[in-house]
């Protein structure tokens, strides 16, 4: 995600709301030494992003009968807080929206597939939240 980008962040696959863990800090690091890394294609990206581990976040476990994921929120600096719109274990739709970050945040997909599943998007890729395809049978 860019300073530019709109920051809906959607699940990425239909299933139930596993877990929600949210973290509030008292401040937050700014992302812009990572946002300059990966403009330039400075590797590694993640070189001077301590905010990764540090800043405001919000994690969200999705299960389903073959992926499970794992939705992360990161807060920039000038971000106040992640809007967040699940409950645990609310049944959810592929793209349906899952929350908000502002200005420059950060959104991280872990997945664990189980089955004929393709990724079709690879590094550098700018996905549109809603219309870009992450992965899809086979």
């Amino acid at each position: 995600m860019t300073p530019l980008s709109v920051h809906y962040n959607r699940y990425p696959h239909a299933g139930q709301i596993k877990n929600i863990y949210y973290r509030q800090v008292k401040a937050n690091l700014p992302m812009m030494k990572a946002f300059l890394n990966l403009v330039f294609n400075l590797k590694p990206y993640t070189e001077g992003a301590d905010y990764i581990l540090e800043n405001e976040r919000n994690v969200i476990l999705l299960s389903s009968q073959h992926i499970e994921s794992a939705t992360v929120q990161i807060a920039d600096k000038w971000v106040n807080k992640i809007d967040y719109y699940g409950q645990q274990n609310e049944q959810v739709k592929k793209g349906e929206k899952l929350g908000l970050i502002r200005m420059g945040s950060q959104c991280d997909l872990y997945l664990k597939i189980k089955g004929n599943y393709q990724i079709k998007v690879k590094e550098r890729d700018y996905v549109k939240a809603g219309e870009t395809i992450l992965i899809d049978r086979d």
